[in-house]
């Protein structure tokens, strides 16, 4: 669905049908939050948030839950308002403590900690992130780019503080 927009619907299709033969399970509904995300229905993505949020005792697909806390800061960063932000760390955090080396959790709190001027951690983030993401042999697109990014976001760090030759040898 990532190349053909149109596999959604009938992911959404697949979704609706195994949770009418199965009812609501929480990985049928990590899917389901995934499709949300991926198909930019916040309303739906917001009304799972609080779902998930509310339970003390989660078994978390740690991957959807920080692609969650990633979705919320860029609706942040789409209105450039602070309007998710608690809620994108709180969540973070909460994949952090499932899955400590998942780049994508990492990746998404440097960019929280970037909306929030937290540019301290955000270095530190970004270096987690970097480490976890070399890691990975066979990275997808969407981690591609993400590896891309955080290297170009390490140079912009790295400028910002006056630290040119690493900025330079990351840009490189």
């Amino acid at each position: 669905a990532l190349e053909d927009f149109s596999k959604y619907e009938n992911a959404r299709r697949a979704y609706a049908t195994l949770i009418g033969e199965y009812g609501t399970t929480d990985e049928l509904l990590f899917r389901m939050l995934k499709y949300f995300i991926r198909t930019d229905n916040l309303d739906e993505v917001l009304a799972l948030k609080d779902h998930f949020q509310g339970m003390a005792k989660l078994d978390l697909d740690v991957e959807v839950y920080s692609e969650l806390g990633g979705y919320l800061v860029t609706q942040d960063e789409k209105t450039g308002r602070s309007r998710y932000a608690s809620d994108a760390r709180d969540i973070l955090f909460r994949a952090l403590e499932t899955d400590e080396f998942l780049p994508e959790t990492h990746y998404h709190l440097a960019r929280h900690f970037r909306s929030t001027e937290d540019y301290g951690e955000e270095k530190k983030a970004l270096a987690k992130a970097f480490g976890a993401f070399g890691l990975i042999r066979n990275r997808n697109t969407l981690s591609e780019t993400r590896f891309i990014d955080t290297i170009n976001r390490q140079g912009e760090a790295a400028f910002r503080d006056g630290e040119y030759l690493q900025a330079e040898d990351k840009y490189l």
